[in-house]
């Protein structure tokens, strides 16, 4: 049972990962796409525990100029934790649930996070 729901999991999680395999490229991300990539770091980072690796595989592989534009429609959203109740933008969501340096080192590459 404890197997099948693992599975299921990772079979989820990777078919909406590669709904952004596309943005490697130094394409200019259309709003759109950049809403539906800040939907889908947001929901790696809700509720119990987070999907570090979903994370990185949608966040990672974008240029500055396409992280800025997930950023930008990121936005200001709640952060709601025991104790947070604050809308906070994706660099802060990131700081907060990445707090290992390992695990935050990588997303310094984008200039929003470093600050």
């Amino acid at each position: 049972m404890i197997l099948a729901a693992i599975a299921a999991m990772f079979f989820f999680t990777r078919r909406r990962e590669k709904k952004f395999e596309n943005v490697k490229d130094k394409g200019t991300l259309t709003d759109d796409m950049a809403l539906s990539i800040a939907n889908e770091a947001q929901k790696a980072m809700k509720g119990l525990g987070t999907s570090e690796q979903t994370l990185a595989n949608i966040l990672l592989p974008l240029t500055e100029a396409n992280f800025n534009k997930v950023f930008d429609q990121f936005g200001k959203r709640k952060y709601r934790k025991l104790f947070y109740n604050e809308d906070w933008n994706l660099a802060q969501w990131l700081k907060e649930e990445l707090k290992d340096e390992k695990e935050i080192k990588p997303y310094y590459k984008f200039t929003r996070v470093r600050s």
